[in-house]
């Protein structure tokens, strides 16, 4: 089996390339970040013989929104999709999947969502993640098995988001955003390498998934789980206004949380090992 990866290098894209080698002994393509944007003929070249492509690339939105930043999230979904999609139509034998990525936070902050809720948001996040899924439809429309991820956070004490702020629990100085009632939709990073198993092997899974645990916490008790485990305190607020100082439009990937639950993957069988906040310890 041999997969085509964008995003390889990254958090979730390293581990993924590393689980698929070994669970399905599959060859990995790398597919490097400035093929994305380049010739799609030469990205074809490369993804040649490739029976799986799966797209992970895009900047974080874990950053300042400026008006240039809010571009480049954009043209690192968006504009890499499409090229993807120019690629694979060049191709004389058509991958049997391409699988790729998005968000929950495509969904607004009301109400509880399965992946048949068309609910979403007006935040540029939301109308980021509809135009980013939109992408794809092209590689669906000639007849290449699309899968899209709808990802809460991945969460992992080997990398990622949590390995950065836990030095600060263990010093006592962790503290919930905001108010911490947003809800923290969240999948620890083995089942979501587990879900892209899943999908790849079973040839009835298309469309839309969410991928995240099915437990539904609050910043709060996000927060509260890692004052427990470290055995610290977390007297910090870190206050709404600062947020909105220093991230702009970007403090609401901060700020504002949705209720997700991943009911197809339920559906098709898949259950999740790591299915509360307390979990991702062990």
């Amino acid at each position: 089996m041999k997969i085509g990866i964008s995003g390889s290098n990254g958090f979730v894209g390293s581990h993924l390339k590393s689980y698929l080698s070994k669970m399905l002994q599959a060859e990995i393509v790398s597919i490097p970040r400035n093929l994305l944007y380049e010739d799609p003929k030469e990205m074809a070249v490369l993804l040649k013989n490739c029976q799986i492509i799966i797209n992970l690339a895009g900047a974080s939105v874990a950053s300042r929104w400026t008006k240039k930043r809010m571009q480049e999230l954009r043209c690192s979904r968006i504009a890499t999709t499409q090229n993807l999609a120019r690629a694979i139509s060049l191709l004389n034998k058509k991958p049997k999947l391409f699988i790729s990525t998005s968000a929950v936070g495509i969904y607004d902050d009301t109400g509880l969502h399965d992946e048949f809720s068309e609910n979403y948001s007006n935040g540029f996040l939301s109308l980021l993640c509809q135009e980013w899924e939109a992408a794809t439809k092209p590689i669906s429309a000639i007849g290449v098995r699309t899968v899209i991820f709808r990802l809460g956070l991945v969460l992992s004490l080997h990398g990622g988001m949590l390995k950065k702020i836990i030095p600060f629990f263990k010093l006592g100085l962790g503290g919930k955003m905001g108010n911490g009632q947003q809800t923290f939709p969240f999948v620890h990073l083995e089942d979501l390498l587990r879900a892209y198993k899943h999908v790849i092997l079973n040839d009835q899974a298309e469309g839309i998934y969410n991928l995240v645990a099915p437990e539904i916490i609050t910043n709060f008790e996000f927060t509260r789980s890692l004052k427990l485990h470290f055995k610290k305190p977390s007297f910090f607020t870190v206050p709404a206004f600062l947020l909105n100082l220093v991230f702009l439009r970007g403090s609401d990937v901060l700020l504002i949380g949705q209720k997700v639950v991943s009911e197809r993957l339920k559906t098709e069988g898949f259950s999740f090992q790591r299915k509360t906040i307390n979990d991702i310890y062990g």
